[in-house]
């Protein structure tokens, strides 16, 4: 086992001691518990994502476009097709220099190469 492999599973171990054993000292509580109880409790900061989500989306610039009556939507000076009703609201996940997502309902109707 090398040094690296070493201190992973010694920081893994404590890592885990605080987290799962460890009382904390001013809520006098497990974190892992304070922090299932909170999620169990509705009070969570964080909420649980459909597992379909693509994660690359999160990182996008996101903007609200309207689906014409050709069923283009117009960004960056250009149309793209959609296939999306026209007079829809999508949404247009945009990595610049990347990719165009195109989202209607959460479903993807329109991906593209830039």
């Amino acid at each position: 086992m090398g040094q690296q492999d070493r201190a992973t599973s010694v920081l893994e171990d404590l890592v885990g001691y605080y987290n799962e054993q460890r009382r904390h000292q001013e809520t006098e509580e497990i974190p892992a518990a304070r922090w299932d109880g909170a999620l169990q409790r509705g009070q969570g900061r964080l909420r649980q994502m459909p597992e379909i989500v693509d994660l690359a989306l999160l990182f996008t610039v996101q903007y609200e476009r309207l689906v014409h009556s050709d069923g283009k939507v117009r960004f960056l000076g250009r149309t793209w097709p959609v296939s999306a009703p026209a007079g829809s609201r999508v949404t247009v996940c945009w990595r610049p220099q990347n990719a165009l997502v195109i989202l209607w309902n959460d479903r993807k109707v329109g991906a593209y190469a830039l």
